[in-house]
């Protein structure tokens, strides 16, 4: 990981398992350069200006825009898990269980058959506690050290749901995507009860992230990710459009 072109005011934080930013773009722009382990997965969260842009979000060469996948927040921030009617209600219900340090996952069917993937990352140790998965779902961790990080649940829903129990050891950030029938589905997370509000995190990695955008950073507003052809580095890039 390398900063690039940061100033005194600016506050890169590194862990294990990812980076945070907070930046004051006071020149043309400001990034960080960084890389993802070959197969790992890895949740993106901006905000400008104290607003979650997810129209300011421009990818590859082609400057084309992301649609956020997920949340990543504080455990504190999510809600308590509404209540639901066990198959008969279709999507993702997530939130704290007794406390934020233990977060709960279900992921309901409508009666019908349907397939549900929730990935989980964490930026503190976790425990992973699958509830209800039978011999068709799949739970699987991340390598070595990312193992206590890392969730990834694939079930195939009927007839009633399947879950997945998070226990934090410490306080740290949270981060989840939900795909229900191959589909990216924010909608369901959460339909009934609290609302998470709108998704922030960007996915990664993609398929199309190739070749550095075209923008002026002296008069455009934004934030530009791409990824070099033949190359494991990512460039990320804030600008302030003056």
């Amino acid at each position: 990981m390398k900063p690039v072109k940061l100033n005194a005011g600016d506050r890169l934080r590194r862990s294990k398992f990812g980076f945070s930013l907070n930046s004051t773009v006071e020149g043309f722009q400001d990034g960080v350069d960084f890389y993802l382990q070959p197969g790992g997965t890895a949740l993106l969260s901006v905000e400008q200006d104290g607003v979650a842009n997810s129209r300011q979000v421009f990818v590859g060469g082609d400057t084309g825009q992301l649609t956020p996948a997920g949340w990543v927040l504080e455990p504190e921030d999510l809600p308590k898990r509404p209540d639901f009617d066990p198959g008969k209600e279709l999507g993702l219900f997530v939130g704290q269980g007794k406390d934020s340090s233990n977060l709960e996952f279900r992921l309901n069917s409508d009666g019908a058959p349907h397939k549900g993937e929730l990935n989980v990352l964490t930026s503190a140790a976790a425990d992973f506690t699958p509830v209800k998965l039978n011999a068709n779902d799949k739970l699987s961790f991340g390598k070595g050290q990312a193992r206590r990080h890392y969730a990834n649940v694939k079930s195939r829903i009927r007839p009633r749901f399947d879950g997945l129990d998070v226990a934090l050891s410490k306080s740290g950030k949270v981060g989840f995507t939900y795909t229900q029938d191959g589909r990216n589905r924010p909608r369901l997370v959460n339909r009934t009860g609290s609302k998470l509000g709108t998704p922030n995190a960007y996915e990664l990695p993609m398929a199309t992230p190739f070749g550095k955008p075209n923008y002026d950073s002296a008069t455009e507003k934004g934030v530009f990710l791409w990824k070099e052809e033949g190359s494991d580095v990512w460039k990320l890039r804030a600008t302030g459009g003056g």
